[in-house]
């Protein structure tokens, strides 16, 4: 199976690798016909590429179900594609997709991480590119605009070649010191970037192979430690005594006393190797990682990604082994500081111009992003302090309820089974017990997923299993897992400013779970006092505002407890059971006589829940069921996903008849949040985007996807996202306030 181009060996310069077949390519026998074939071809017309280029599949004949090809499947089409490879002999070879890329290029199966990467390897002969694949493009238009600058990176290659190398670096050596440091004084602004042993700088035996000075016309790179077993190659007068400490002391005096602007790549990293090692670090004026995430949250910020997109220069990374200074060419560790130095400086510049063009970001990003970020520096400076007495007795703790559960699920199955194996568990479930699989893997298999074992959570061993699952996790992520972050008493976490594409911020200790188990770990240090502090119901109250709702507003403007009223609402629709029991005996209790329904309604909600949970603690629950109902429902989930966050978040597993009628209520008493959805909607299908009221975009190119289940997913981030965002922006602002 080939495409339109030409299979002259003369003629073919690229040769393309798909997939495999979809129905009508199958039929027709000529790869890419569909939507994405149009997408495709249309980029190599664009950039004069289609008249050189053959297409082709990794799999030749289509998988049964459209599925994705399996390995066995890739290893008997193997000989086709090589005995194509070798009878066109290509210069260059673009591989769309995961399988494709996997195949030809070992090591490479990222594809959000290698887009665009021109891999030379002499013994191939031809110069291979990994691309994502036009159908995931598709389903993901986020992803277009790195596939149309791939194919134009490629057309320049082959046109003329990418630039040639620009940098210019020197080492700094005794002999060429003063002229260093003259020309770092009278730089107003400069870049800067270190090669660290290891990623974590509080290793107390790490440290830094290199420093970088990225300044407007010429980088210097000043040698740091390299390993012992390598140390002899380094050629650096600074290593001995103090040295280098002293010399970036002086360089970080003179940085703070002139108000030097400074650009990092995630200079947080940076910095807080130099804090450990010399005791100080350059003041962050402008991360460029942050910047490209304000400028658009959808695309990835590692520094190779976006110098291929915005500088195209050619591909410079080097062993890991190199950057961790345990080499005997110290020079390559050098030369590699100095362009991840420069070329930061270069992308520094462009993301200060394309900031300046959007107001809203530029004020976002210059008020919020970078002293928030600064702030974060001086937190993860700082620690956390652990209770080392409670760690221990919470692991040893879960360790028992591990081998209590173990038990307990092995004594339901009637025999030993391995609950740590989902083939094992499969087994069980849906071959022996017979229960309904709602869940396939890709390949097609019955799944053992938490999304697929919350469907069958009324099932008491698949409750069980839930259960040891929640302690296993907590043990193996929390107990075990923190350990690598640990030194004496504390531990050092980091906190991604960039880690969500919402503007939340995201650590380890984000996911921990709400029970307070692992939260109570964390103590004040001597001599200090713990303070908690909580936007309370937040989601709720920026929905209020956003939508407008009368009642949500009310709620917050006289002091209601929302959970409260939206328990109340959901049981005016209850009209028997233990909860309707519960309602007569705490309204007759508060009130020393009997009511009706409705009106011991109306005596609770007036009580509130304090008093209600005095006389009944099981409100308590209830209005934990409330919780669960409205950070369900304020998005517009539907019955089927609110079972399943319900059971996973709160322990609660309604029916779907409870489902339905608490959905049918909540919107009842909150009428206007339907309309603030379909507004929201409408507006983010007609921008593309939905801002937050800080000013930060959530760009949502995939609601315009054909597929109906992306072009829902992105309707509903459309209505997350201005809360989500805005709640990370709020604490961004306490934190930096608090900062100061």
């Amino acid at each position: 199976m080939r495409g339109d181009g030409s299979d002259n060996p003369d003629e073919v310069e690229v040769f393309l690798i798909g997939e495999a077949p979809g129905a009508n390519e199958d039929k027709r026998g000529v790869p890419f016909v569909g939507e994405s074939g149009k997408l495709i071809r249309g980029l190599l017309q664009k950039n004069k590429l289609s008249d050189k280029t053959y297409i082709t599949n990794l799999v030749k004949c289509r998988p049964p179900n459209n599925a994705t090809p399996t390995a066995a499947q890739i290893k008997a089409c193997r000989p086709y594609l090589e005995e194509e490879l070798a009878r066109l002999s290509p210069g260059y070879v673009i591989t769309a997709g995961v399988p494709a890329t996997k195949t030809l290029f070992r090591g490479k199966a990222k594809i959000t991480q290698h887009h665009g990467e021109i891999i030379e390897n002499p013994k191939v002969g031809y110069i291979g590119m990994p691309v994502f694949h036009p159908a995931y493009t598709l389903r993901d238009p986020s992803k277009l605009p790195a596939l149309q600058d791939d194919i134009g990176r490629l057309a320049r290659l082959m046109e003329g070649g990418l630039r040639n190398d620009t940098v210019n670096w020197s080492v700094v050596r005794k002999g060429n010191l003063e002229a260093f440091i003259r020309e770092f004084e009278e730089a107003s602004e400069f870049a800067y970037d270190t090669e660290t042993h290891g990623l974590f700088p509080f290793d107390e035996q790490g440290y830094i192979t290199a420093l970088a000075i990225a300044l407007p016309h010429k980088t210097w790179v000043i040698p740091g430690f390299m390993h012992p077993d390598y140390q002899q190659y380094s050629h650096s007068p600074f290593v001995h005594g103090n040295a280098l400490k002293k010399l970036v002391r002086l360089l970080v005096y003179i940085a703070n006393r002139d108000k030097k602007r400074t650009y990092a790549q995630n200079g947080k990293f940076d910095n807080k190797h130099m804090r450990a090692r010399f005791g100080c670090a350059f003041r962050l004026t402008f991360d460029i990682m942050l910047a490209h995430h304000v400028l658009d949250e959808n695309l990835a910020h590692d520094l190779t990604t976006m110098c291929r997109g915005f500088l195209d220069e050619p591909e410079y990374d080097i062993p890991l082994h190199e950057k961790q200074g345990k080499s005997k060419k110290p020079m390559l560790n050098y030369k590699y500081c100095a362009q991840d130095a420069t070329y930061t400086y270069r992308l520094g510049k462009i993301f200060e111009e394309m900031l300046r063009d959007q107001p809203n970001l530029h004020r976002l990003f210059w008020k919020l992003t970078m002293p928030g970020a600064r702030a974060m520096e001086d937190a993860e400076m700082e620690g956390l302090v652990i209770n080392e007495e409670a760690r221990k007795e919470v692991g040893l703790q879960l360790l028992s309820d591990m081998i209590t559960l173990r038990e307990d699920l092995n004594e339901m199955a009637g025999y030993e089974v391995n609950w740590n194996s989902p083939a094992q568990i499969g087994k069980l479930f849906y071959d022996e017990l017979g229960f309904k699989c709602t869940v396939k893997t890709p390949k097609g298999n019955p799944s053992t997923s938490e999304e697929a074992l919350l469907s069958l959570a009324t099932k008491p061993i698949v409750k069980k299993l839930l259960d040891y699952r929640s302690a296993s996790k907590m043990y193996n992520t929390y107990i075990k897992g923190w350990q690598q972050y640990r030194v004496g008493n504390k531990y050092y976490f980091d906190y991604k400013i960039h880690g969500t594409v919402t503007g939340r911020y995201s650590s380890p200790l984000h996911p921990i779970p709400r029970d307070g188990t692992i939260r109570n770990l964390v103590d004040a240090p001597e001599g200090w006092t713990f303070v908690a502090m909580d936007l309370s119901t937040a989601e709720m109250r920026i929905a209020a505002h956003l939508s407008r709702d009368p009642e949500l507003r009310r709620c917050f403007n006289e002091g209601i407890d929302v959970h409260w009223r939206t328990m109340i609402e959901n049981l005016a629709i209850t009209s028997e059971g233990e909860w309707t029991e519960r309602v007569f005996r705490t309204a007759e209790k508060l009130t020393g006589r009997a009511h009706t329904y409705s009106k011991c309604l109306e005596i609770m909600m007036e009580a509130g829940p304090k008093k209600c949970i005095a006389i009944d603690d099981s409100w308590y629950e209830g209005r934990t069921r409330a919780k669960a109902i409205n950070f369900g429902f304020i998005y517009g989930m539907y019955e089927k996903k609110f079972i399943q966050q319900a059971t996973a978040d709160y322990g609660w597993t309604p029916t779907y008849n409870e489902a339905k009628n608490a959905r049918s209520a909540y919107f009842r008493l909150y009428s206007r949040l339907k309309d603030w959805h379909k507004r929201t909607k409408r507006l983010a299908r007609t921008d593309g985007h939905i801002r937050c009221l800080t000013g930060r975009l959530r760009r949502l190119p995939a609601i315009q996807a054909k597929d109906k289940y992306i072009r829902m997913e992105a309707e509903r981030q459309a209505v997350n996202s201005p809360v989500q965002g805005l709640i990370g922006d709020w604490k961004a602002m306490v934190i930096v306030e608090i900062h100061k």
